[in-house]
């Protein structure tokens, strides 16, 4: 029997829409057998399908029951299996056979009935090795993007919460006697002055968008629990509901339980001047003078601050929201505009080269869903 842990527990809830794998759940189940998994299984979440989760175990584990198993037979390659079921294709087939309206889960008799393409196994495993070359890139890309990212919070946390940043001599300012001060937030550098966000940031800044026109649209499922970039962008009408935002700004979620999940993005995928739109449910950021996206990000990344926001949250069980009004009584250090500057000289390249590659990834899943789906339709032959 093996023994389940945050890192082999599958649920709903830990498999990422849009095809974004898995990350480690939050908590085990309070049940003592749940369905198992093995090895190059396909794992599909059958709530909502229309989210497209799926992930190719790379392991042995246990699901939730609203976890389909798929595993494929001896004339079905696994890669291949996935592939397929990763299509658009399948997943509007799920959604339209699927049951129930304000949670629609997927019809497992319907979904075993899903035809096929099934060429000779030698030319599906050749199929499916040129798709993971593409899906390999895209998985080094995301990677470099978490480090980077990382980089760039925990210098905001060293530098601008625990007052580390380099002083005149290069040592680490408030563990070298940097002078401090008494301030509405406990103690800050000398010639930093405390601050409430609210004086220093726009929220959901006022922009125009004419009412039926097409615009660039995010919905929730596509903003990120862990990294700051948007996994999906559609195009969509404005019908005057929404919030609206541009280049630059910040995509906070204000609901439970995707406030607590961590949803949080950079809207980096905009042309000059243009505005975009997106869920009811974002509390849209942006910085003002010299307090610029980086810095927005990563505060709204910072665990204190989240903290603050989750206990502004008002409303019934499951719909709690943030209130704004929470930004009022929230004090930040503002640092030197010298400080910033040379946090910006670091940040800003940081947050270009994750820029870079995610537009590359959103590339490369383009290019495999087209190469797949002529696969598929007989348009392209592998030899």
């Amino acid at each position: 029997m093996l023994d389940l842990t945050i890192d082999t527990y599958i649920s709903t809830e830990n498999l990422v829409a849009d095809r974004g794998g898995m990350i480690p759940a939050t908590k085990l189940p309070n049940v003592n057998v749940v369905p198992s998994y093995q090895q190059n299984d396909i794992l599909i979440s059958n709530i909502r399908p229309y989210f497209k989760k799926i992930w190719l175990a790379h392991s042995m584990g246990g699901c939730s029951n609203d976890v389909l198993v798929i595993r494929a037979n001896t004339t079905c390659d696994s890669k291949y299996l996935y592939y397929l079921l990763s299509t658009d294709d399948f997943f509007d087939y799920a959604t339209k056979t699927s049951k129930g309206t304000k949670m629609p889960r997927g019809d497992k008799k319907a979904i075993m009935n899903y035809p096929v393409i099934l060429p000779p196994l030698p030319i599906q495993k050749k199929i499916a090795a040129i798709l993971s070359s593409l899906d390999d890139k895209i998985e080094i890309n995301t990677r470099m993007n978490k480090v980077l990212e990382e980089i760039a919070r925990a210098l905001f946390h060293r530098w601008f919460v625990e007052f580390e940043f380099p002083n005149d001599e290069g040592k680490p300012y408030k563990s070298s006697g940097g002078r401090m001060i008494e301030s509405e937030m406990g103690e800050i550098p000398e010639g930093w002055i405390a601050i409430p966000i609210s004086n220093l940031l726009i929220v959901n800044p006022k922009l125009m968008l004419p009412k039926g026109e097409h615009a660039s649209f995010v919905d929730m499922s596509s903003l990120p629990i862990d990294s700051c970039s948007v996994s999906e962008i559609s195009s969509k009408e404005w019908n005057g509901g929404g919030s609206k935002f541009q280049n630059g700004d910040i995509l906070f979620a204000r609901i439970t339980p995707c406030l607590e999940n961590g949803k949080t993005a950079i809207v980096d995928f905009l042309i000059d001047d243009e505005i975009g739109f997106g869920s009811t449910e974002f509390i849209v950021l942006r910085g003002t003078g010299n307090i610029r996206t980086p810095f927005v990000y990563c505060l709204a990344r910072d665990s204190n601050f989240r903290k603050h926001c989750i206990a502004s949250m008002v409303g019934s069980s499951g719909r709690q929201r943030v209130q704004n009004a929470c930004f009022g009584n929230y004090f930040v250090a503002r640092p030197s505009d010298e400080l910033l500057t040379k946090y910006y000289f670091i940040c800003d390249v940081i947050f270009k080269y994750i820029c870079v590659n995610s537009k590359e990834n959103s590339d490369l899943n383009n290019l495999r869903s087209e190469l797949l789906q002529r696969i598929m339709n007989c348009q392209l032959k592998v030899a």
